[in-house]
């Protein structure tokens, strides 16, 4: 009980200073889409990303703030591959990443309504994964694929937005990945190697792109 007390209490007192300095704190919600780029033939593959994010805003000149957050994010980037031949199967590999990311942005406001933002993030990668999805003869059959992302992705964001009151605000961002979100994995035989170059390097080579629409909440 005395744990609670403290923890309101302490919350009461951040609380407060932020207001008295003009900082505020929020949460954010985001839907969009996600695709691969530079990743040849990855760069087919598209779906769905989700976004909910802890924000905070300090205003450091009369148009200016500081917008930075900490976010999870939910990738999901698939293709179809329908086979002509007799068998008539239909295969879909589908990609998934897990991301805790953090956006540090600038925030322009043009007007006391309309906004814009930039500025970079760095996302580190907690679960990923990829399956393939075989259809045939009224069956449908699924395994693992085998892919290894690098822990740390780093890109740029753009966006921005309006604020329909004080408290809530509706934008779009376009966050755009500059570094490769995957290893190469290294084959056992010199064969392997040479039959593999071309898909690897696609693989290694693809980055990450969303665009994405979503509000966030000023609690505070």
């Amino acid at each position: 009980m005395k744990m609670c007390l403290k923890a309101v209490l302490i919350a009461c007192i951040f609380a407060s200073y932020a207001a008295a300095e003009g900082i505020s704190m929020g949460t954010h919600v985001g839907a969009g889409f996600v695709k691969f780029w530079d990743g040849d033939e990855l760069n087919d593959f598209f779906g769905v990303g989700l976004t909910g994010s802890l924000d905070m805003k300090l205003p450091i000149a009369s148009i200016f703030s500081f917008h930075p957050a900490v976010a999870l994010t939910l990738r999901s980037e698939s293709k179809e591959y329908h086979d002509t031949s007799s068998y008539s199967r239909t295969a879909t590999l589908e990609f998934y990443q897990f991301n805790l990311e953090f956006p540090f942005l600038l925030q322009a406001n043009l007007t006391n309504r309309i906004f814009l933002e930039m500025g970079p993030f760095i996302a580190l990668n907690m679960k990923s994964g990829a399956s393939w999805i075989i259809k045939m003869g009224g069956q449908d059959y699924s395994f693992d694929a085998t892919v290894n992302q690098k822990s740390v992705e780093a890109g740029l964001i753009f966006g921005g937005g309006f604020s329909i009151t004080k408290k809530i605000d509706l934008g779009a961002r376009f966050s755009l990945g500059l570094t490769p979100l995957f290893k190469k994995v290294e084959d056992n035989t010199e064969e392997d190697i040479e039959e593999d170059t071309e898909e690897d390097n696609s693989l290694i080579n693809a980055k990450s792109f969303t665009v994405y629409v979503g509000a966030t909440f000023w609690f505070i």
